[in-house]
Order: C-alpha cells, then sequence, then structure tokens
C-alpha cells in the first residue's frame, strides 16, 4: 500500500514540475532568472537523485553535472529525451526519466544553463601520485596530426571544456575510467576524436588518465 503510495505521489510531483516549468517559459519567456529557478526545481527534485544536491554526484559511476558546459550538456539531454544519446549506459539509466521529464527542446535547454551556471565539482584527492604524474604527460602530450590535438587541445589546459567539448576537470574518477573504456571500444559517440588517442593506451595508462583528470582544479 505504501509502495503504490510512493509511486503516485512521484507521478503527481513530476506532473506538477513540468507544468511548474512550462508555465515559468510562458510567464516569462524573456526571464532569465525564472528560468533558473524552474530548472532548479527540476534538478533538484528530480536530478539530485543520481547527480546529488547542486550538481555534485556523491556516486563514483555517476558524473557532476555542476559547472558543466551548457552547450555539451544540452546535447546530452537532447540525446536522451530522444532516445538517440550517444552515451550507451547513460541511455539506459535515463530512458523512463527522458520521457517523463525531459518534455521539450526548452525544458533540456534551461536544465543545462542551471548546471551550467553552479560552481564547478573540486578537484579529487587521490594518493597515487605515480598515476596522476603518468596520466598528466599522456594529457599534455603534444600530438603531430592536427585532425587529433590532444586531450588538452580539446578539453582545455585545465580541464575546463569548451561548447561541445566537456568540462573532465574534478570528474569522478570511476566515471572517467568507464567513458574512456567505452571510446577506447568504440561504443560512445564521438568516437573519430578520440580513436587516435585512446586506441593504443593500456588499461594502466586509461587509469592514469582518469586520475589526472580526475585530480584537476579547473578555471
Amino acid at each position: 500500500m505504501l509502495e503504490g503510495f510512493h509511486r503516485r505521489s512521484v507521478l503527481v510531483l513530476s506532473a506538477l514540475l513540468v507544468v511548474a516549468f512550462s508555465q515559468a517559459r510562458a510567464d516569462n519567456p524573456q526571464s532569465s532568472a525564472d528560468e533558473l529557478k524552474a530548472a532548479r526545481l527540476l534538478a533538484n527534485s528530480i536530478c539530485s537523485h543520481c547527480h546529488g544536491a547542486d550538481g555534485y554526484s556523491g556516486e563514483p559511476g555517476v558524473p557532476n553535472l555542476a559547472g558543466q558546459q551548457r552547450a555539451y550538456l544540452e546535447i546530452q539531454l537532447a540525446g536522451f529525451r530522444t532516445g538517440k544519446a550517444r552515451d550507451p549506459d547513460g541511455q539506459h539509466n535515463m530512458l523512463a526519466i527522458g520521457s517523463a521529464w525531459l518534455t521539450s527542446e526548452r525544458v533540456t535547454s534551461d536544465l543545462a544553463m542551471y548546471f551550467a551556471s553552479l560552481q564547478p565539482a573540486p578537484p579529487k584527492a587521490t594518493e597515487d601520485a605515480a598515476a596522476i604524474a603518468a596520466g598528466k604527460r599522456l594529457y599534455e602530450r603534444p600530438r603531430p596530426d592536427p585532425a587529433h590535438p590532444g586531450c588538452a587541445g580539446c578539453h582545455g589546459t585545465n580541464g575546463e571544456g569548451f561548447s561541445v567539448f566537456p568540462r573532465v576537470a574534478g570528474q569522478n574518477m570511476k566515471y572517467l575510467e568507464r567513458q574512456l573504456d567505452l571510446f577506447q571500444l568504440g561504443m560512445r559517440g564521438g568516437q573519430s576524436l578520440h580513436s587516435g588517442e585512446l586506441s593504443n593506451l593500456s588499461d594502466e595508462e586509461l587509469n592514469a588518465l582518469a586520475a589526472f583528470m580526475a585530480s584537476m582544479g579547473s578555471k
């Protein structure tokens, strides 16, 4: 009985959130403050269950969203809404959520704007100095082929990202390791950009690269 009540409560809450979100856009189409308020309501009521309060995930395999590049988030959220995301893990986990709450391009755009406005997650502390040093060399190494500029060429010197290239600084290490594995296996979007960078790296090198990115403090 309690389980049924909980399920009905969740459905009612989701409906109210969608109405509130749509009403805020209809009443104030030019107001960024109201858009952020509506997006914050949705993020803290729904997204926070996996991605944590204020976009700081407490789950090692779940990404932080706080301070992420807005253009990147818009692409990811649009993919979850349409079922065409290039992240197989995310698509699986977001299947029900995307259809229930990511109801329009405006919703995904406002959510992306909200998360991008938050302070990024701080660097992740680790005692494996050797892994971080090895990862730093891999991240910063120059590449002779302009088509493959290396990690820093797209994700920034400080891991801050740029436009559709995501922030990697301070990201959860386990999440980063999984994404690097997917890129290497050709199971993640953007494969053409990463194939030259990751194809010949060992598991140890991939883990070192993830450790360094997690330890970075972006600006």
